[in-house]
């Protein structure tokens, strides 16, 4: 694997980690707290808690790859070069 095909990977990872940090799991707490047995206040700072470490941890996994990206290219083209790596898993080569 060389150095683009794993920060490609890195930001797909990262990428699904801010997004699972994004979805609101929160909602589903006063079922889960009875499934659980614990109250339901209980189990919305479970889930908030988890899902804001895991949202750090998409944040941590996603911050190296970004920042070579950015420092290679313009600010502008970044955005366009990261989609087209998380899309098609290859980070594309500066023009």
């Amino acid at each position: 694997m060389n150095e683009n095909e794993t920060s490609a990977l890195k930001l797909r990872l990262g990428f699904i980690c801010i997004l699972l940090w994004w979805f609101p799991f929160w909602a589903f707490a006063g079922q889960l707290s009875s499934v659980f047995g614990i109250s339901t206040a209980e189990m919305t700072t479970i889930l908030v808690v988890i899902q804001t470490a895991i949202g750090f941890i998409g944040f941590l996994i996603v911050g190296k790859p970004v920042a070579a990206i950015v420092k290679k290219t313009s600010f502008k083209k970044a955005p366009g070069i990261i989609v087209h790596a998380i899309i098609h898993g290859k980070i594309k080569e500066q023009e």
